[in-house]
């Protein structure tokens, strides 16, 4: 990356998204700058401070397409860049079966859907792009087959999973859409073991009407064994954005985008005007999911955890954990119903943390698991606009429904996992000194009923008063 041909190539293109950088956050500076470009990086964390690193994706845009980072989306390998007319995710996925529990508490594929359920309705264009490691043979997660997608082995788990989540949010792969010509759907990794395409184009569908052209590069293992995939788009205000490598110097001369003015003239006009300016209001948006609060007490404090022995496999045993204070008796720890992952253990940890609680006491809950927190605020208006219908998404219904009966206020506060906190500490011990099973205490081992097969969901009849700092939110 320090050639000086490498840095030519940038300069053909508004974007350039590189993968599996290997850098540390604190070395991406070897990089260096690129006269004219803004560089953005995200790294691995890793758990051991003395790994090796792998992966990270680097990112180069133009000076003046004002793109920042939304680091609400933005987790290990995955980068997400936006601006008021175009959300561009950068994004590494490892391997199937390969391990990822030693930089990230969450599978980083279940992230990227994660994103995508929480792009799904957005008004932007929502260009993703990166290698996912997935085969997906022709299936396109859109309307209509990919006609020319050269590689025809069988889909493998990630690909299904993949083209599923397409399908679910929106979205659709783009290389070798007929639209694009048989080019679009060439190979993009040439590995000493085969071909096969696994480097991805993936837009929803306002991104799938501005892309005007997908080329796909041509083997060269001078850098990689990838080759570079190139997407021409004509967004907004930035008419030719491309992203990764190639030829295409041709650029349409940048023109202001124009705004329709409304008409303000009755009543209704001007109604129709506040109900467009607050549709995308994120107090708004929480306060229609969650309801107010009317009733503020000295808040309870709760510190909650959870975890998978042998998350992934079929023998996993899962727990969660609630910790009150010393001697509390409302500290507990529980197993999980259902599947037995780290994931839904955060979450229903929380579940049980507020079915402890008074609902005419104030709450604020502290937990480690940025997915437990981002599903209840930053996914949760998407989520709940398709009735929980995600990962996990009777824990989160149940959750959204307590939170809506509840006259007192709840909070949620993210702290780090594993950094001396005494209470986040306790609350992960209550869940280490269970999770082998409830008989080990003495207790008896519950049975595999889901929390929304003992309640049913109610929905969305109240609405949140507005967001708390940092990633929490609260009924104020």
């Amino acid at each position: 990356m320090e050639t000086p041909g490498f840095r030519d190539l940038i300069s053909d293109y508004d974007i350039s998204i590189f993968q599996e950088v290997c850098l540390h956050e604190d070395v991406v500076y070897m990089v260096g700058d690129v006269d004219g470009y803004t560089r953005f990086s995200q790294a691995r964390e890793y758990v051991d401070e003395d790994a090796d690193q792998r992966g990270g994706v680097v990112v180069f845009a133009r000076n003046g397409l004002g793109l920042v980072v939304d680091r609400r989306l933005s987790s290990p390998d995955i980068l997400v860049l936006v601006n008021e007319d175009v959300v561009v995710v950068g994004t590494y996925i490892l391997p199937e079966r390969s391990v990822w529990a030693t930089f990230t508490q969450v599978d980083p594929f279940e992230r990227l859907v994660e994103v995508m359920v929480a792009l799904q309705n957005d008004a932007r264009s929502v260009l993703l792009m990166g290698d996912m490691n997935a085969r997906t043979r022709d299936m396109s997660g859109g309307e209509s087959p990919r006609l020319h997608s050269v590689d025809v082995v069988p889909r493998s788990v990630r690909g299904a999973a993949l083209t599923q989540a397409c399908m679910d949010n929106g979205f659709t792969i783009m290389n070798g859409l007929e639209r694009f010509g048989e080019g679009s759907g060439a190979y993009t990794l040439y590995h000493t073991v085969g071909k096969s395409v696994v480097d991805y184009a993936i837009g929803n569908r306002k991104a799938l009407g501005e892309v005007r052209s997908i080329t796909i590069g041509v083997e060269d293992h001078e850098w990689s064994d990838h080759v570079p995939v190139v997407v021409r788009v004509e967004v907004g205000t930035v008419q030719g954005v491309e992203a990764a490598q190639g030829d295409g110097r041709d650029r349409t001369r940048r023109t202001p985008r124009r705004r329709a003015k409304l008409p303000d003239a009755t009543e209704l006009d001007r109604l129709v005007i506040r109900a467009m300016e607050s549709r995308l209001d994120p107090a708004l948006r929480h306060r229609r999911v969650y309801g107010a609060a009317y009733i503020k007490t000295g808040p309870v404090q709760v510190y909650v955890d959870g975890s998978s022995i042998g998350n992934g496999r079929v023998d996993a045993r899962a727990g969660s954990g609630m910790f009150f204070g010393r001697d509390s008796r409302k500290n507990a720890a529980v197993r999980v119903p259902d599947d037995q992952t780290n994931n839904r253990a955060e979450a229903f940890a929380i579940l049980r943390a507020v079915e402890a609680c008074h609902p005419h006491q104030t709450l604020d809950i502290y937990s480690d698991s940025e997915y437990a927190i981002n599903s209840l605020t930053t996914w949760a208006p998407g989520s709940a606009a398709v009735g929980w219908r995600v990962r996990n998404g009777d824990i989160f219904g149940d959750i959204a429904h307590l939170f809506r009966i509840r006259p007192a206020g709840v909070t949620l506060r993210k702290v780090k996992a594993h950094s001396g906190h005494a209470e986040n500490d306790a609350a992960d011990a209550l869940v280490v000194n269970y999770r082998l099973g409830p008989e080990a205490l003495g207790g008896p081992k519950p049975g595999p009923k889901s929390p929304s097969q003992a309640r049913p969901l109610l929905f969305f009849t109240k609405a949140w008063s507005g967001l708390g700092p940092g990633l929490g939110f609260g009924k104020a």
